[in-house]
């Protein structure tokens, strides 16, 4: 027949009825006639059945560790020609092969600007750019610079820069970021 014990609901109890059986046995086998408390019995009996477990977490982590270390964060977004005037991208938009933008970052404490990246566009107007270490405090924006386009040097006042995340305080895990497109008027 079955008994109570074997209808277990939730997980507490289970872990609960696990230690219970495995601390009478400690007790039974090692410790009787111990002068060691019984609390410190049950928190030795815990922490070796918990130790595979923290084990295998902490390798888990360590790669986790080591990304936030030392590795670059990776900026990548496009630039497009405007030539409807528009402000944003339709579908006769055009992308920029040579465009350059650079990445700067300000203090919000000392207010100082950093030009902390730079790329030029390739193929289908597209970009990427590393930045070194972690820019908590800081805002960073992509900024375009010029256009190699003669008639296209006026950079959309709505879409000349876009925001971007530097951190890895903010719960990302990937150090993949993207940047809103930004764009070139015609002139």
């Amino acid at each position: 027949g079955s008994t109570v014990d074997d209808y277990v609901c939730s997980p507490i109890p289970a872990i609960s009825l696990h230690f219970t059986r495995r601390f009478s046995t400690v007790l039974k086998t090692h410790w009787l006639g111990s002068s060691t408390s019984i609390s410190t019995l049950l928190f030795m009996e815990m922490a070796r059945s918990y130790a595979p477990l923290l084990a295998v977490m902490c390798v888990l982590l360590l790669p986790l560790a080591a990304m936030a270390a030392g590795t670059p964060f990776h900026i990548e977004g496009c630039v497009y020609y405007d030539t409807c005037r528009f402000g944003f991208e339709t579908i006769a938009t055009k992308y920029i092969t040579g465009a350059k933008v650079k990445i700067v970052c300000k203090d919000s404490v000392t207010l100082k600007s950093e030009v902390v990246g730079e790329a030029v566009t390739g193929r289908r107007g597209r970009y990427r750019v590393a930045v070194e270490g972690d820019r908590q405090d800081q805002q960073c924006l992509a900024v375009l610079v010029n256009s190699p386009i003669s008639n296209c040097q006026f950079p959309d006042p709505g879409r000349n820069t876009a925001t971007v995340i530097l951190t890895r305080s903010n719960g990302i895990a990937s150090t993949r970021h993207f940047a809103n497109a930004m764009g070139f008027f015609r002139d």
